[in-house]
């Protein structure tokens, strides 16, 4: 994934404290502000401008994946439609595939037992599971040509929505 990619996470906060929290700013997307690879864009917390600016690596723009990189990992969510400034909290994982690589079509690489066993064999029996993005660097997967990889991707954003509504009848 190394050669495909730019892998990022958040190396610490530079000690940010929970005061500095703000009702408005640039949104900071934790694991616990995605469901089903959405964002609840009205949960994310909030930091100042010049919080966000600390780490331009992490900026997150529209085809990223995130995920969780620590404690439950994986929970990945793709960004798209983003209507605002965002970054990841320390406890997310950024990846940002380059152009041989369609975003929606790794992002259900991140949903599927593939990277699944990749978190199982790096984390056993560890107490708190963590991910490390050289972990990610090596991740290895089948893909084919990106034309493909489009026409799969929507294919299952729209598979996803439409169980998504069903799930929602009553």
């Amino acid at each position: 994934m190394g050669d495909h990619a730019i892998i990022k996470g958040r190396l610490g906060w530079k000690s940010l404290k929970q005061e500095e929290y703000t009702e408005e700013g640039p949104s900071m997307i934790a694991g616990k502000h995605i469901s089903d690879g959405h964002i609840d864009w009205c949960k994310v917390d909030h930091i100042p401008r010049w919080r966000y600016d600390e780490s331009p690596e992490i900026m997150l723009k529209n085809g990223d994946v995130i995920f969780s990189k620590d404690g439950s990992l994986g929970n990945p969510a793709l960004i798209e439609n983003l209507q605002g400034l965002a970054t990841i909290n320390s406890t997310m994982m950024l990846v940002r595939v380059d152009k041989t690589i369609n975003p929606k079509f790794f992002y259900q690489v991140m949903k599927s037992n593939q990277f699944e066993r990749l978190v199982y064999l790096k984390v056993s029996g560890s107490s708190i599971p963590h991910l490390f993005q050289a972990d990610m660097n090596e991740f290895n997967f089948t893909a084919p040509s990106i034309e493909e990889q489009a026409r799969i991707g929507d294919f299952f954003e729209e598979l996803d929505h439409l169980i998504t509504l069903h799930q929602r009848e009553p």
